[in-house]
């Protein structure tokens, strides 16, 4: 374990009580969506084709919220790419920050160092980068495409991440 690197196991529990609070803050009528584009990016996360490209990406230097976050971001648009864009666009932030968490998971029982303030700034970045790709796909202008505050506590749910209604995405 590295010296700077918590014991593992310590975001396993947290992770879990994020995952369900994105859930419940998700509308009843969304969270069947929200399920199968989780699983879809899970399967994908994964796959014996990709799961060496997520190793890679953690694996590689640099910084560890970017890298989680950026490689979510990629994770969503190869999903885009194989539904051909039918992930409707109030199911893109609850699905990317859930898969954030299932991958910060696997870290954390690979290599341990995970935390909630390690999460909140992952997020931050996954959905800046996320509503920038989103605005490049739709063409919507800034104020259509405004993505959901992440929230203040990394504990708390966040929203979706667009404002406009799913126009063929």
């Amino acid at each position: 374990m590295k010296p700077e690197q918590k014991p593992k196991g310590d975001f396993i529990a947290q992770g879990e009580e994020q995952i369900q609070a994105i859930y419940e803050s998700v509308p009843e009528k969304d969270r069947a969506t929200v399920e199968r584009v989780v699983q879809a990016g899970g399967k994908l996360m994964f796959s014996e084709q990709t799961h060496k490209y997520m190793l890679e990406i953690v694996d590689a230097d640099g910084d560890m919220a970017g890298k989680l976050g950026v490689g979510i971001v990629q994770l969503m648009m190869l999903l885009h790419q194989q539904t051909k864009g039918k992930i409707p666009l109030n199911a893109w932030t609850p699905a990317a920050s859930i898969l954030l968490v299932n991958a910060m998971e696997f870290v954390e029982k690979t290599d341990g160092g995970m935390d909630m303030e390690l999460y909140g700034q992952a997020l931050k970045i996954m959905i800046l980068s996320l509503t920038k790709k989103v605005k490049e796909i739709t063409g919507q202008t800034d104020k259509q495409a405004e993505p959901a505050q992440p929230a203040a506590q990394p504990s708390q749910p966040v929203g979706g991440l667009m404002s406009a209604p799913a126009q063929g995405v």
